[in-house]
């Protein structure tokens, strides 16, 4: 009886260890599994993180040449002596707008139209739009540029009859002393145009900003005119407006990275979702602007989830596998139990046949040896 109770127990071990087993490689199995997750989701991010900033980096280059451009002609066109001698009264105004002629067909066709701006900001001549006589003096572009003698970028326009543009000034000097500005002007949307094959995307989007963090350009012109701070406090009071603010201050310093911040959705409908944002400075002499370049961090999500079911689609094989070899293991162990039983049984029958036919041949060889002893009388003597 205990050598079977044993064997009992010993089967009911293995299974328990079998089971044991089982569980161990499954946890084993979604352990690697979850990491083998984590890191392709990691390094998918890190890997958008980098073509990101990539990005970023290529169209602030490719502005920065475009506007290096028209910089380089409006500065040969100040350097020009006709225009400095009709600055001064010394040139009747049709070879200094031949001048102008020239300067405007040499520069980029990003630019609309040039003018020349005497030191009180009155124009003098402009080319192919615009006449002369009208004042410029109030626009806070060409003021930084007669108080500094240096060129400058800044944001003009902007009104209902004035479209936003961007007003590139370039100093003309009479030796030390500023006797007015080149003026090439560049509206927003041809600006826009060289960002329109990344906002033409549904959930990656670039925007272009000043030293200020004005916005300059943007997809489909949103807040041009407005800081992206100021913007997202009035339309989206949901934003992580701590982080917006730590990603404009780094880009009004000309910094270079990435960061992630809750944005409102774009392409997705409503609402506020993690986005990506790297951005680049555009340097444009002493002054700097900033590219910046987001993706939604749902636009990865595809391929993270398709790794994911791939996992699990392995560790459900594992578990599979593993359950039909416990499956079978179980089955071996109960039927070489069964087995055992059964021999056992065989072998107690067995005994008691053998028992049982012992004692047959015991009392047949009693009853044999009876007969063939003599009957005794009373006396015990044979008769």
């Amino acid at each position: 009886m205990s050598a079977r109770l044993a064997r009992q127990r010993e089967t009911r071990n293995r299974m328990i260890l079998s089971l044991a087993g089982l569980a161990a490689v499954v946890a084993a199995a979604a352990a690697l599994a979850w990491l083998s997750h984590a890191r392709f989701r990691d390094a998918l991010a890190g890997n958008v993180r980098a073509q990101l900033l990539l990005v970023a980096e290529s169209e602030a280059q490719s502005i920065e040449k475009h506007l290096d451009d028209v910089r380089e002609q409006i500065a040969f066109a100040s350097e020009e002596p006709a225009l400095r001698r009709l600055l001064v009264g010394r040139l009747p105004f049709r070879r200094g707008g031949d001048a102008l002629r020239v300067a405007f067909r040499s520069a980029s066709p990003l630019v609309e139209s040039v003018a020349l701006l005497d030191g009180g900001g009155i124009v003098r001549e402009a080319y192919p739009r615009g006449s002369a006589g009208g004042d410029l003096s109030g626009e806070e572009g060409f003021r930084e540029a007669a108080r500094g003698g240096r060129p400058v970028a800044a944001l003009v326009g902007g009104g209902d009859a004035v479209p936003p543009a961007v007003a590139l000034y370039h100093p003309v000097l009479d030796g030390d002393r500023f006797a007015g500005a080149v003026r090439a002007v560049i509206p927003i949307g041809r600006l826009s145009a060289l960002l329109e094959h990344i906002n033409r995307g549904e959930r990656v989007y670039a925007m272009l900003c000043d030293g200020d963090g004005t916005i300059l350009c943007g997809p489909e012109g949103v807040g041009v005119g407005r800081t992206v701070p100021d913007l997202l406090r009035e339309e989206c009071p949901a934003c992580d407006q701590a982080a917006i603010g730590e990603l404009a201050e780094r880009m009004r310093r000309g910094e270079e990275g990435s960061l992630v911040v809750r944005f409102v959705a774009r392409g997705t409908g409503p609402g506020v979702v993690p986005t990506l944002v790297a951005f680049a400075p555009v340097r444009l002499g002493a002054q700097g602007w900033s590219l910046a370049a987001a993706m939604e961090y749902g636009a990865i999500a595809d391929p993270v989830a398709a790794n994911a079911r791939r996992n699990l689609a392995l560790v459900a094989a594992v578990f599979a596998a593993f359950a039909a070899l416990a499956v079978i293991v179980f089955r071996s162990h109960r039927e070489s139990y069964e087995a055992m039983v059964s021999a056992r049984a065989c072998q107690i029958v067995n005994r008691q046949l053998h028992l049982e036919l012992d004692d047959l041949k015991r009392l047949k060889e009693a009853l044999e040896n009876g007969r063939k002893e003599p009957p005794r009388g009373p006396d015990g003597a044979e008769a």
